[in-house]
């Protein structure tokens, strides 16, 4: 079955438009100028077809039949009835809807991943974001200085540490600084001294972060840009929430999870593999996200991955691993053997 979004005119009810994500050349930009009783594609282009599960919403000025928006990540616009569109820049992007004043065109509300934005020009200019108490956050942890900082990963932007109290008049937006990782991470590193901080984001990405020097690193034990590729051609598959620790027994060991677990001692310098693959490596189901028309790209959709993963407090070498197809397995030996010790009965739980 197709995806498709329709937008009718208030104001022109016979131009309806449809922005529908097919095979081929069929997906793009349709029109109906007779209520919907026959359509015609007007425009084709790729930039227009993304990711409709998440966004792909269209909207039509209520006062220029020929003005038309696509959202998606870039915002679109077209002022020939869709025909050709350019691209609107807004302060962030995943775009998800946009209000048009209907008795000035002018007048646009944008709400995206970061919050909403208001133009008064058409689009030229927008107001700011940076008054909005938008940010979600995927996990938080804290460290044990004194004051403590918060560290998490915010969803749609980057990864941030704060103390959790300044010498200033409270704590604001100047006090938050960037760490390793994007979105999706999770944050490890020596809660005792926490110089060196490690973190991840989707694709298996991960990274060393300095407090010093202020500068990042990219770790990754198999460095592959991951956008486009399916699984199945991946070395590894990661969640887009791919676990990363630091042991309790020795913080210089960290250990981050695929389908398989790796650990290193020297601040990712090298990886080894302790584990073999955790999941149920379901072949089939390592297509390319998005299919059958749109490939999902960014690994939302990654399957037969690890999810969780902890070492014990109290004894060394004891790790349990957590699948997204509903997997536990255990380690007593530090991932020399590995044994699958799932209740009986548990189906796949985890589903993003």
């Amino acid at each position: 079955m197709e995806n498709q979004e329709f937008l009718f005119l208030e104001q022109i009810p016979d131009r309806v438009f449809a922005v529908i994500e097919a095979a081929g050349k069929k997906g793009g930009v349709y029109r109906s100028d007779n209520a919907g009783k026959t359509w015609k594609q007007v425009n084709s282009n790729r930039v227009n077809i993304a990711r409709s599960w998440y966004y792909m919403e269209i909207f039509a000025d209520p006062q220029n039949e020929n003005t038309v928006y696509v959202l998606n990540a870039p915002v679109m616009k077209s002022i020939d009835g869709g025909k050709s569109f350019s691209n609107i820049p807004v302060p962030h992007g995943d775009n998800h809807h946009l209000w048009i004043n209907p008795t000035d065109n002018t007048n646009l509300i944008n709400s995206n991943d970061g919050g909403a934005n208001i133009s008064f020009n058409g689009g030229k200019s927008w107001s700011t974001q940076q008054n909005q108490a938008t940010s979600q956050f995927y996990r938080v942890i804290t460290d044990n200085l004194v004051p403590y900082n918060v560290y998490g990963g915010q969803q749609d932007n980057s990864a941030i540490g704060i103390a959790s109290r300044t010498n200033d008049e409270g704590i604001d937006w100047k006090d938050w600084y960037s760490v390793a990782g994007g979105e999706s991470a999770f944050i490890a590193f020596n809660p005792d001294a926490p110089e060196l901080v490690y973190g991840g984001t989707y694709q298996g990405n991960i990274s060393t972060w300095s407090r010093t020097s202020r500068e990042q690193k990219s770790i990754k034990e198999y460095p592959e840009l991951g956008l486009s590729i399916a699984p199945k051609d991946s070395k590894y598959r990661y969640n887009w929430n791919a676990p990363i620790i630091t042991s309790p027994h020795d913080r210089a060991t960290v250990y981050h999870a695929g389908n398989v677990v790796f650990k290193t001692t020297n601040q990712g310098m090298n990886w080894t593999v302790i584990s073999p693959d955790l999941t149920k490596n379901e072949v089939e189901k390592h297509g390319p996200g998005g299919a059958p028309y749109t490939n999902e790209a960014a690994g939302g959709e990654n399957y037969n991955t690890l999810t969780a993963l902890v070492e014990s407090q109290h004894e060394q070498g004891v790790l349990y691993a957590g699948s997204d197809d509903g997997l536990l397995q255990i380690t007593k030996n530090g991932g020399d053997s590995w044994t699958n010790i799932t209740p009986p009965g548990i189906k796949g739980w985890y589903h993003k």
